[in-house]
């Protein structure tokens, strides 16, 4: 004789019908001796017998255990009813009362992940604020953006475990008072400065300059250029060099002869003027610093004797 094991199936009211077909059948070795009385649900019988099976309370069983009758068709004992209520609704081929719900829970289906936002934050703000989602669970929360797009105030960071903080303002000053002032703008950052204006317009004492903070004067011009027949050059204050007046050499005397500028050496005296023609018969010629050479008076030849003939002057002599 083999007794199978077989566990009570609860179904839905609208399965009852066929409950005699969802029987499973396991077969087991007989684990029991003479004379003992088994507590474990057992179907007697023939495993081939599962279509119109009257089932029975085992002997001694304390739970809604049931058996099929053994072979050779002798029905079991009908169950009694617990004497504490009424039948349990969800025992095989007794149908439940209205309005229970006879549906086993999924046991394979996992908790809710979380419930509330609460349950997801991790405490740290620099990973944003993390929330619950009803079918994904705590979902992360996005990065927690510190700037303030103000460059003047320095650059916020986050700082991990304690959130937004700032950092120090730029230092805009270079420390070089000659290029002026160095600000920030509240858009662009550090604005480079006006630089010192030393330049006091007056341009023959030199250009002006900044050093170490302070205006520094500068040096005079040398406008001569060293040259005299271009004239002497001067500094106007406000154009700088201005070219000479070339000189005018001659002294106004004639007969000294015409002055000139040679260059690199300045005014030449020029050669006396030549007035002798060289014939004496016409008298000395003479130089005269208004007219010029002066022809001389012609030697007088004639012995007032119209007797002798006319006395004429040739080579200088009568």
């Amino acid at each position: 004789m083999f007794d199978v094991r077989f566990h009570r199936i609860r179904t839905k009211s609208s399965h009852l019908a066929g409950v005699a077909g969802v029987f499973a059948w396991l077969s087991l070795a007989a684990c029991g001796k003479e004379g003992e009385v088994s507590s474990s649900p057992r179907l007697v019988g023939s495993p081939s017998s599962s279509v119109g099976v009257t089932v029975a309370p085992i002997e001694g069983s304390t739970d809604d255990e049931w058996v099929a009758p053994p072979e050779g068709g002798t029905e079991a004992p009908a169950p009694e009813a617990d004497a504490g209520g009424p039948t349990d609704p969800g025992d095989v081929g007794e149908p439940a009362p209205p309005g229970t719900d006879t549906t086993e829970p999924d046991a394979g289906a996992p908790p809710p992940a979380c419930s509330s936002d609460a349950e997801c934050d991790d405490g740290e703000p620099c990973n944003g604020s993390e929330r619950c989602d009803s079918f994904a669970g705590c979902m992360p929360g996005y990065p927690l953006e510190c700037d303030d797009g103000l460059p003047c105030n320095g650059r916020e960071i986050c700082m991990w475990g304690q959130g937004c903080v700032s950092s120090d303002a730029p230092q805009c000053d270079d420390g070089e008072a000659c290029n002026g002032v160095e600000t920030c703008d509240p858009q662009l950052g550090c604005l480079s400065g006006t630089p010192i204006a030393c330049d006091d317009g007056d341009a023959c004492n030199g250009v002006e300059t900044c050093s170490g903070g302070s205006c520094q004067p500068g040096s005079s011009p040398s406008c001569d250029d060293g040259e005299p027949c271009n004239g002497v050059e001067t500094c106007n204050p406000f154009a700088g060099c201005m070219p000479g007046d070339a000189p005018n050499c001659d002294d106004g005397q004639f007969c000294n002869g015409r002055e000139i500028c040679v260059w690199g050496q300045g005014c030449q005296s020029g050669s006396p003027a030549q007035c002798d023609d060289g014939d004496a018969c016409n008298g000395t010629e003479t130089c005269d610093d208004t007219w010029g050479c002066i022809p001389g008076t012609s030697v007088a030849c004639d012995d007032g004797d119209a007797c002798n003939g006319v006395e004429t002057c040739s080579g200088g002599s009568c």
